[in-house]
C-alpha cells in the first residue's frame, strides 16, 4: 500500500513482551517422513512481517494494548528430493518446525517436526476446457508485488485456538501468512506482508462476538472503515471458527473499502491458511470455480490442489496491474530457489489436425531464472502422439506437436516438465477437447454381404467344415449358426472341435467402393455371438479396411470386439471408424476385412456372426460455432465478409455455402462471401438459415447473425457553454451553485490552474465538508441512447490539491439518460487524483459501454460526479474541460493482403514465413492449405499471431500451394496473398551416442543415487536435442527410464532408488528422435560402469 501513515486512534498503550526468549536460526534442515518415504527440508528464515507491522490486543476496557512479539520464526524452504516443490512454516517455541510441503501439481504434505501428520490434493484431477484466458505470454513478468494485510482475531479465535494467549495466537497467523505466501509467490509473484493484527481478548467489545456465519463480513467491514482507518492495509482478513467456512468481497478489491474476508480455521491444527488463500483469491478478482475448473481442484475450483490454474493466475495479474499504484514492487524475489509455474495450455482440436505450441511461452519463473523444457509426455491420456520441435518457437524456444488421436473424444490431455537455470522444476498440462464421434449417415451404397463374394483362409479344415458361406441352418461342428433375432443369411466366424481357425471375410459384391476417393471410413454391422457354456475362450473379431486390388490390409487402424460372455446372444449393431492413408490407391476397390483374432483351446463351437454390413463415408462438414456471428453492418453501408473460415471439413473437401432463408438484402456466394446493403429498416439483429455442404454427404445448417446499427457521427464537441446539473449537501459559504466559472476565489467553487484556458467546470470540497457535484450536458442536440451500446467520452482533467488536504479526489465518470434521469447501469469508470500540489491538465479518453435495449429517443448525456468522502481541512479541486463525446463505430476495412509469402519444404514439414502487415489494429493471421493451385484452398490455421506458420501434417512427395490472410481487431479478413507451393521430402539423418557418464549424487545420509548423463550426436557429429534417451540401470540399482536431451544433446537420468558405496552399470536401450534412426552400431558407448 503506497500512502501515508497517521497512526491517529484511540488505544491504551501498555507494551506486552510475548512469555518467551526464542531466536530462531537463519537456516535449518529437517527431515520428514511418511513411514515410507523420508525427505529433507531445507529451510531460510523469511519474514512476513511488513514495514506496518504492529500487533493489538483488545483488552477489557475495548483499548488496545501493544504486544511486542518474538522474534521472527517464519522460513521457506525447498526439498532435496523433489526439485518441484515449495515448503513454508514456523519454528514453534518448544523448537519443533511447524510446516506445509508444497509438491508439483499442488499434491501437499502437513508436517509437525520430523512427522508427516496429515495431506491433501491426492485425488486424480478431471480436467475441464478452460471458459477464461489462461496467463497470457510475458504477463507475469520478474518483478514481485506486495500487498498489505491486516489480520483481525476474534474473540472465539483468541480464547479456543489461541488458548487465551496472544503469543499462541500471533504464531496462527503468521504460520497461515507464511502459507500465503508461499503459494502467491509461485504462482502470481505475489507476496503478503502483515500490517495490523488485532487479537480480541475482550469478548465484551469484540463486536463479532454473537454472530456467525457470512453475517460477520459487514462488521469487519464497517470496524475496519470506522475505527482502524489509519491502519495501512491493502486486504484485511477475520480469523474466527464461527463461519464454517469462508466469505469474501469478489472482485478487485485490493486497496478499495471492500477489500475484506472472513475465514474459518483447520480444525486439526487451529490455521486458517486452507482458507484464507481462497477467500483473498476473491479479493484479487477470482471467482468459484473459476473458468469452469480447468485443471480440476485449485485453490478457487475447490481448494483440495495448493495451486492456481492458469486462468486463475491471468485473473491476479489483470488485478495486479490495475492496482499498480497501491501495490509495493519488490524487484525480482531471490530469497530461496523458488520452482517455476508452468502455466495451463489448451487447444479446440475440432479437425483432429496436428497442433504446434510452444509451452515455454507463458511459463515463467519468480527468481528470473532462464526456463528450458526438460521432459513430456509422448502419449496423451487418449493415445495422442507428442514430438519435439526444438527451436523452433519465438525467440528459439522449443515446441511440442500435439496429434490427437482420431478415435476419441472428450478432453485429452498430457503433462510436460520444465526446469530453471537453478534447477527447479514444474510440472504443466495441455489439455485438448475432441470432437464427439457422431454416428454416419448411410450414404455409400454396398448396403450389406448377402450377395457378395467370399474368400477362406483357415488351417486343417475339421470335419463338417464348409468352406464357401454364407450358410443358414443349425448344426454343430457347422459353419453356420441360428439365433434369435438374426434374419436372412449371415457370415459367421467359428472355432470347433478344439482347434483354432482363422477366417477371413472381404466383401466386393454390390459395386465398387474406390479407395482412392476417401481417407476415412466407417463400418456399421450387426454382430451377435454364440456360445457353448463349455467353450475355453473368447471370439473376438478383428476388423480393417482391405484394398481388394492389391491383396493387402490398409494400416492405420484395427478393431477389436471382444465376446461378452458364455450363451446366445442377441444381435447388436456397431459402428467403427476406419482411418487409413489413400496415397496412389485411386482406382483401387475396397472391401471390409472381419478376421477372427482368439487363441486358445476349445472344446466345442463358439461362432460369431456378422450382418447387415455397411461401408459408410463419413467427410460431413461442420460449423464451428452455431450459431456464427458475423462483423456487424451499418444502415446504407456496403457490407462485406465471408462464411469461409466459419467452417471446416474433416478430409479439407472444397466446401459450397448456400442461403436458405433470411432478409433479402444479404447475398451468399458459394464460397461463402458476403455482400449487400442493408437499410434503416434493417437495423437491429437479423438472422439467416444457411448450409456447408462437401458435395458428398447432406447439407449442414446453422444460424448466421449480424447486426445492423445506424450510421452515427460524433456529436456534442465540448461542455464549454453549456448548462449544467448540480447535486450538492448543505451548502457553504460561497458556494455558487450553476457553474461553469473562471477566475480563483478561496474557498469558492471556481479555481485557476496551470495550462487550464477557458471556461471550466469544478468539483471542490471545502471547509471539511463532503459535497458532490453531477455535471451533465444536453444542451447542444440530443444524442439518441438508443442508436448504440458503446460511446468514447474524452476530457480534460486537472487537479488542485493544498498539501494539508487529507485524502483523494477521485472522478466517477458515467453515462446518463436524461429522459429518464436515471444513470445506464455498468457504465462507470473511477478516475484517481495522483497526489499533493497543482498539477496540470491531462487528457483522458475512457469507453463507456451499457445496454440500450429499449432506450430509443431517450437523451444521452455524461455525468461526472465527485465520488469521494472523507474529512477535509481545506479545500481540493478537480477541473474539467473539453470534454467531448463520440460514439464508437464498427471497422468495417479489412486489413490488405499479407505479401512476401515464402514455403520451404523439410521432411513431412513445410515452414511458411511472410512479411509482417502494417496496420495498427492488426489481429492475426490465416493460412490456407490446397494440393489443386489456385483453388481448393481449406483453412489449415487461424488466430496466428505472427507471421509465419510450420505445417506439420504433411506427406512426403505430396505437392502442397498455401496461401495467407490478414484479420484485424474488428474481424475483417483480407483478400488472399499470392500462392506458394512446396514439395516436402523424406531427409535421412541418424544418430548414435557419443558418451555416458555415470556419477552419485547425495541422497540423504550415507545413500546415494546413481546418475547417468549420456550424451546424442547426429551424423554430422553435432549435439542433437529433443531426443528421448531410454536406458537401464543394474547392479545396486535395477530400474529403467527414459529422458529428452537438452540443447547440448546430454540426457540425465537419475535412479529413484538409493544405494551405500553404489556399483552400477548403465546401458542405453534405444534412443528416438523426430526424422532420426537410431545407429547404435556407431556409437562410441553402449554401456558403462561405475
Amino acid at each position: 500500500m503506497k500512502h501515508t501513515i497517521n497512526h491517529k486512534f484511540a488505544m491504551v498503550l501498555v507494551l506486552l513482551a510475548s512469555s518467551f526468549a526464542f531466536s530462531a536460526p537463519a537456516t535449518l534442515t529437517q527431515t520428514v517422513s511418511d513411514g515410507s518415504e523420508t525427505i529433507t527440508l531445507r529451510m531460510t528464515l523469511e519474514s512476513v512481517r511488513g514495514s506496518y507491522f504492529e500487533v493489538l490486543m483488545q483488552n477489557s476496557s475495548g483499548t488496545y494494548d501493544i504486544h511486542t512479539p518474538a522474534e521472527v520464526s517464519t522460513y521457506l524452504g525447498t526439498v532435496d528430493e523433489y526439485p518441484g516443490a515449495i515448503a513454508a512454516g514456523l519454528l514453534k517455541s518448544d523448537g519443533s518446525l511447524w510446516a506445509r510441503v508444497y509438491f508439483d501439481r499442488g499434491y501437499t504434505w502437513y508436517t509437525l517436526g520430523s512427522s508427516k501428520v496429515g495431506e491433501s490434493g491426492a485425488d486424480t484431477p478431471i480436467f475441464a476446457m478452460p471458459t477464461l484466458s489462461t496467463v497470457t505470454p510475458g504477463h507475469a513478468g520478474t518483478d514481485t508485488y506486495l500487498f498489505d494485510l491486516g489480520i483481525d482475531c476474534d474473540w472465539r479465535f483468541y480464547s479456543g485456538v489461541g488458548n487465551s494467549n496472544v503469543a499462541t495466537c500471533l504464531e496462527q497467523v503468521e504460520f497461515s501468512t507464511v502459507q500465503l505466501k508461499a503459494i502467491y509467490l509461485r504462482d502470481a509473484l505475489i507476496i503478503p506482508e502483515l500490517g495490523r493484527v488485532i487479537i480480541r481478548a475482550s469478548q465484551a467489545h469484540c463486536p463479532y462476538d454473537g454472530t456467525s456465519g457470512t453475517a460477520i463480513l459487514g462488521l469487519v467491514q464497517t470496524e475496519w472503515e470506522t475505527n482502524h482507518t489509519d491502519a495501512n492495509r491493502d486486504l484485511v482478513a477475520c480469523a474466527t471458527p464461527d463461519i464454517g467456512g469462508g466469505v469474501a468481497w469478489g472482485g478487485q478489491q485490493v486497496g478499495t473499502s471492500h477489500g475484506y474476508s472472513v475465514n474459518g480455521i483447520n480444525t486439526w491444527d487451529g490455521s486458517f491458511d486452507g482458507v484464507m488463500r481462497h477467500e483473498i483469491g476473491h479479493n484479487w478478482d477470482v471467482d468459484d470455480y473459476h473458468a469452469g475448473s480447468p485443471e480440476y481442484g485449485t485453490i478457487n475450483c475447490g481448494n483440495g490442489y495448493s495451486r492456481f490454474s492458469g486462468p486463475e493466475v491471468e485473473t491476479i495479474l489483470n488485478t495486479r496491474d490495475a492496482k499498480m499504484s497501491v501495490l509495493d514492487n519488490q524487484g525480482t524475489y531471490s530469497t530461496i530457489a523458488v520452482p517455476p509455474y508452468a502455466a495451463l495450455d489448451s487447444h479446440d482440436c475440432y479437425k483432429r489436425q496436428d497442433y504446434t505450441f510452444a509451452p515455454l511461452h507463458n511459463d515463467f519463473d519468480a527468481n528470473g531464472e532462464t526456463i528450458s523444457l526438460l521432459s513430456f509426455d509422448s502419449t496423451s491420456k487418449f493415445g495422442g502422439s507428442i514430438t519435439l520441435s526444438a527451436g523452433t518457437g519465438p525467440g528459439g524456444i522449443d515446441e511440442l506437436i500435439y496429434s490427437p488421436p482420431q478415435t476419441a473424444s472428450g478432453i485429452d490431455h498430457f503433462y510436460y516438465t520444465i526446469i530453471d537455470s537453478a534447477g527447479s522444476t514444474a510440472t504443466g498440462v495441455f489439455l485438448a477437447k475432441l470432437p464427439d464421434l457422431e454416428p454416419f449417415e448411410l450414404y455409400v451404397a454396398n448396403s450389406d454381404f448377402e450377395a457378395g463374394g467370399w474368400a477362406s483362409e483357415y488351417g486343417t479344415s475339421p470335419s463338417g467344415w464348409v468352406s464357401d458361406p454364407p450358410l443358414t441352418g443349425s448344426g454343430a461342428g457347422n459353419y453356420g449358426q441360428t439365433m434369435p433375432d438374426l434374419t436372412g443369411i449371415q457370415a459367421a466366424l467359428q472355432d470347433v472341435g478344439g482347434n483354432y481357425y482363422q477366417q477371413v471375410i472381404d466383401y466386393s459384391g454390390a459395386g465398387a467402393v474406390d479407395a482412392g476417393t476417401e481417407d476415412e471410413y466407417a463400418v456399421t454391422f450387426d454382430y451377435g455371438y454364440r456360445r457353448d457354456a463349455t467353450t475355453n475362450g473368447d471370439i473376438t473379431l478383428r476388423v480393417a479396411l482391405w484394398d481388394t486390388t492389391a491383396s493387402t490390409e490398409l494400416v492405420g487402424y484395427d478393431l477389436v470386439i471382444t465376446d461378452p460372455g458364455v450363451g446366445i446372444n442377441s444381435l447388436s449393431t456397431t459402428t467403427i471408424n476406419l482411418a487409413y492413408d489413400n496415397t496412389a490407391l485411386s482406382g483401387h476397390e475396397l472391401a471390409v476385412r472381419f478376421t477372427h483374432a482368439g487363441n486358445g483351446t476349445r472344446t466345442w463351437s463358439a461362432t460369431a456372426l456378422i450382418d447387415n454390413v455397411s461401408i459408410v463415408s463419413p467427410g460431413q462438414p461442420g460449423w464451428y460455432t452455431d450459431p456464427v456471428v458475423e462483423v456487424g453492418a451499418l444502415d446504407n453501408t456496403a457490407y462485406s465478409s465471408s462464411l469461409a473460415d466459419d467452417a471446416a471439413d474433416p478430409e479439407n473437401d472444397p466446401l459450397t455455402f448456400t442461403k436458405v432463408t433470411g432478409p433479402a438484402w444479404l447475398t451468399v456466394a458459394s464460397n461463402g462471401d458476403l455482400s449487400g446493403t442493408p437499410s434503416a429498416s434493417d437495423i437491429g439483429l437479423n438472422v439467416w438459415t444457411v448450409e456447408v455442404t462437401d458435395g458428398t454427404n447432406p447439407p449442414v445448417p446453422a444460424e448466421l447473425h449480424i447486426t445492423v446499427s445506424y450510421k452515427v457521427t460524433v456529436l456534442n464537441g465540448g461542455f464549454e457553454s453549456n448548462t449544467w446539473y448540480s447535486e450538492q449537501g448543505t451548502s457553504p459559504a460561497n458556494w455558487i451553485s450553476d457553474p461553469p466559472l473562471s477566475g480563483s476565489v478561496s474557498g469558492n467553487y471556481g479555481q485557476s490552474m496551470p495550462d487550464l484556458t477557458g471556461i471550466q467546470a469544478a468539483l471542490q470540497d471545502v471547509g471539511g465538508n463532503y459535497y458532490q457535484q453531477g455535471l451533465t450536458d444536453s444542451s447542444l442536440g440530443t444524442i439518441d441512447a438508443g442508436f448504440a451500446g458503446e460511446y468514447t467520452v474524452t476530457f480534460d482533467y486537472g487537479y488542485r490539491r493544498d498539501a494539508v488536504t487529507n485524502g483523494e479526489i477521485p472522478l466517477r465518470v458515467a453515462l446518463w439518460d436524461t429522459t429518464t434521469s436515471t444513470e445506464l447501469a455498468a457504465s462507470k469508470v473511477y478516475i484517481s487524483d495522483p497526489g499533493v500540489g497543482t498539477n496540470s491538465l491531462t487528457r483522458t479518453s475512457l469507453n463507456l459501454s451499457y445496454d440500450n435495449t429499449g432506450l430509443s429517443g431517450d437523451g444521452l448525456a455524461v455525468r461526472i460526479t465527485y465520488a469521494d468522502s472523507g474529512y477535509r481541512t481545506y479545500y481540493a479541486t478537480a477541473l474539467i474541460d473539453n470534454v467531448a463525446v463520440g460514439i464508437t463505430i464498427d471497422d468495417t476495412t479489412p486489413p490488405a493482403a499479407p505479401t512476401g509469402l515464402t514455403a520451404t519444404p523439410g521432411d513431412a514439414t513445410v515452414t511458411l514465413d511472410w512479411d509482417d502487415n502494417s496496420e495498427t489494429d492488426l489481429a492475426s493471421y490465416n493460412v490456407y492449405r490446397s494440393t489443386t493451385s489456385g483453388t481448393g484452398y481449406a483453412i489449415l490455421a487461424q488466430g496466428l499471431p505472427t507471421s509465419d506458420y510450420t505445417d506439420n501434417s504433411v506427406s512426403n512427395g505430396t505437392t502442397y500451394y498455401y496461401v495467407a490472410t490478414a484479420v484485424d481487431t474488428s474481424n475483417n479478413k483480407s483478400a488472399y496473398s499470392s500462392q506458394v507451393s512446396a514439395t516436402p521430402q523424406a531427409q535421412q539423418t541418424t544418430m548414435y551416442v557419443q558418451a555416458i557418464d555415470l556419477t552419485v549424487v547425495q541422497a540423504g545420509g550415507p545413500n546415494h543415487k546413481g546418475q547417468a548423463i549420456v550424451t546424442i550426436y547426429d551424423n554430422n557429429a553435432q549435439p542433437l536435442s529433443g531426443a528421448t534417451v531410454y536406458g537401464t540401470f543394474t547392479g545396486d540399482y535395477n530400474e529403467s527410464g527414459s529422458t529428452v536431451t537438452d540443447s547440448n544433446g546430454q540426457a540425465m537420468m537419475t535412479t529413484s532408488s538409493k544405494a551405500r558405496n553404489p556399483s552400477f552399470t548403465f546401458t542405453v536401450d534405444d534412443v528416438t528422435a523426430s526424422g532420426y534412426t537410431y545407429d547404435a552400431a556407431s556409437n562410441v558407448q553402449t554401456s558403462e560402469t561405475y
